[in-house]
């Protein structure tokens, strides 16, 4: 097989991994893990509408109430969920565009191997362009998540208590949680894919 068409098909496959990895991070509930500590509340309240994990987008925000956890009356003026997509701050919002960007450029990135890999003419100018989307798409990675990282500890602080009864004092810290980890794991192989697409244009100039 030609060196430089099996470099497009390792360039292919390890985009594919990668695309999984960013599918499964965004869509996932684990960016934030929460801890949380409520005094002075009966035991079924310690879950109240304080979720264990949150993901980049609302619909991944589930509490115990979303799974039938039994939630004293008292506890409904206040719903953390909607709380803290409300009060979205702006950095926040730009992870989920820069996390969205990537997605499509690892989408356009694995079409484009395709039309080189299977394409009948002009496939080694097509791969011209491969080491050029998986840096595209690792810049994306990366700037989404050195601003959650950066930013991901002190999330919690913005959000607006008042409508939680004082007698809770409610301590809540949070954690990157395994979604972050997966976007990490797709930014390792989004790199390790400029160097595939690097060597397979090298290796184009000695064979097909």
């Amino acid at each position: 097989m030609c060196l430089s068409l099996a470099g497009q098909i390792v360039y292919g496959a390890v985009m594919l991994v990668a695309l999984g990895l960013t599918a499964g991070s965004m869509f996932s509930p684990g960016w934030y893990e929460l801890n949380k500590t409520a005094n002075n509340i009966t035991d079924d309240l310690k879950n109240f509408k304080f979720p264990a994990e949150i993901g980049i987008f609302s619909f991944l925000c589930k509490t115990a109430t979303d799974y039938n956890t039994t939630v004293n009356a008292d506890a409904n003026s206040f719903d953390f969920c909607k709380e803290w997509y409300q009060q979205l701050p702006s950095w926040e919002k730009a992870v989920v565009i820069f996390m969205c960007f990537s997605l499509a450029g690892e989408l356009v990135a694995v079409v484009w191997t395709a039309i080189t890999i299977f394409g009948c003419c002009c496939r080694q100018l097509f791969a011209q362009l491969l080491p050029v989307f998986a840096l595209a798409v690792t810049i994306f990675l990366a700037i989404a998540i050195i601003l959650f990282r950066a930013n991901q500890q002190d999330a919690i602080s913005g959000i607006d208590f008042s409508d939680v009864p004082q007698d809770w004092k409610i301590s809540i810290n949070s954690q990157a949680g395994y979604s972050f980890y997966l976007a990490c794991g797709a930014l390792a192989l989004t790199i390790m894919d400029i160097f595939v697409g690097l060597a397979s244009i090298y290796l184009s100039k000695f064979c097909c």
